[in-house]
């Protein structure tokens, strides 16, 4: 049988797309959540080329590889290839909105296969992106779909500086909702000269929000200049806020450990855990790593540390055992844990669901993660709680609570 060129050339194109959107998205969103062309199970056609779905919130990517013939030859190329993105955003929208009774199996980038409950999902975000490396001018920032969905539109070059830039779902998310009403507003006003990463950097330096409201009140052009991406990431707060943001990414490791844990309820703690935006992350990684460091500074063997996070309703849970301790046992140390998660969700009640994290201090290793979860707070706990903190307890000697205080772009 004759191969088609042709065909397999387009073939080949577009998977390079959706790779690299792929790539992009391993480390926006993580791999638990990330699926590559989901299937419908009754007509077993591909709903889309990425599906992302976290939390109550389903975004929908599209990719395109092509490019125009000519150089700034829009004409054909919106008529075809982001028309076509448009039309397959719309279907794969539609097949949720129709299937809200349903589930849909589909595999992550663990290789695990999922089941995901489309009822449980509330919020959608369509996005079209055109990953040719070809580099061109004139493409809209957004489009209305022929249903009328709002879709993002990305290039290459932008693609690559947003997913490494807002590296983590809630900040991506926050960012593509707040990028939807302001292009809603400002879309006869909006004047460019540049790229989207010039708007970004006006979005980024302005608290992470666009100054459109007050424009459009006055009824003036918006004019974002070129050069507002390099100054920005030139300026001395940006480059020390990348510094301190280099600890967070242990946060990124520490989910990445939930994942190969045996805990049955992982997949909760990883996306409770997954939540945290970038700066949230970066708070959260230093305080487990002060409680690191002032452990190996003490005589205790074991040491706690509670790091509540009232927006989530979490309380997170450090627990560090000294080499030997409870003749390293796992069971004795488990337990140990389970009754700090307890008094944990006593001790901070408006938080409901507690998330403990052991490991050992010598060479941080042997993590171990337990969920607990209660709405009331039971007899039981209490009891527990009352014993544990008696003040001749040793309990009351090796625990610690930490607030975080610091500024997200250091002076």
């Amino acid at each position: 049988m004759k191969t088609n060129k042709k065909a397999q050339k387009y073939t080949d194109i577009g998977k390079d797309g959706e790779e690299f959107i792929s790539n992009l998205s391993k480390i926006t969103f993580l791999k638990d959540w990330t699926f590559i062309n989901p299937v419908n199970p009754k007509t077993n056609k591909e709903i889309c080329d990425i599906l992302i779905a976290f939390d109550d919130s389903i975004t929908i990517i599209q990719v395109k590889n092509t490019k125009p013939k000519y150089k700034n030859d829009f004409v054909a190329f919106r008529t075809q290839d982001i028309n076509k993105n448009l039309k397959q955003l719309d279907g794969a929208y539609r097949y949720f909105q129709d299937n809200n009774n349903k589930s849909l199996e589909c595999v992550n980038l663990h290789g695990q296969t999922c089941c995901l409950q489309i009822k449980d999902f509330t919020s959608y975000r369509l996005i079209s992106a055109f990953t040719s490396k070809e580099e061109y001018d004139g493409m809209d920032m957004f489009r209305i779909s022929p249903k009328g969905s709002f879709v993002h539109c990305f290039d290459r070059a932008f693609s690559l500086i947003l997913f490494q830039e807002l590296d983590t779902h809630c900040d991506l998310i926050n960012y593509l909702d707040k990028r939807e009403s302001f292009l809603t507003q400002a879309m006869n006003k909006l004047i460019i000269n540049g790229g989207e990463e010039e708007l970004l950097a006006n979005y980024m330096f302005n608290d992470k929000t666009f100054l459109c409201d007050e424009n459009k009140q006055k009824n003036i052009n918006l004019l974002v200049e070129a050069g507002n991406w390099e100054i920005f990431t030139k300026r001395p707060e940006y480059i020390a806020k990348k510094e301190a943001d280099s600890i967070s990414y242990l946060w990124d490791k520490l989910i990445e450990e939930a994942h190969r844990s045996l805990e049955p309820s992982y997949e909760i703690i990883v996306r409770e855990m997954a939540k945290l935006n970038r700066f949230e992350r970066r708070c959260m990684a230093k305080a487990f790593m002060d409680a690191f460091n002032s452990f190996n500074y003490i005589e205790e063997d074991i040491f706690r540390r509670y790091c509540p996070l009232s927006k989530y309703k979490v309380t997170f849970v450090l627990c560090l055992f000294k080499s030997g301790v409870l003749g390293n046992s796992q069971e004795s140390r488990s337990k140990l844990l389970q009754a700090t998660c307890i008094n944990a969700r006593v001790k901070i009640p408006e938080n409901k669901t507690v998330i403990g994290i052991s490991c050992s201090t010598e060479k941080q290793t042997g993590y171990e993660f337990i969920l607990y979860e209660s709405e009331r707070i039971t007899e039981q706990a209490e009891e527990l709680h009352n014993t544990l903190n008696k003040d001749d307890s040793q309990w009351v000697r090796r625990k610690n609570i930490t607030q975080s205080y610091e500024e997200e772009y250091p002076s």
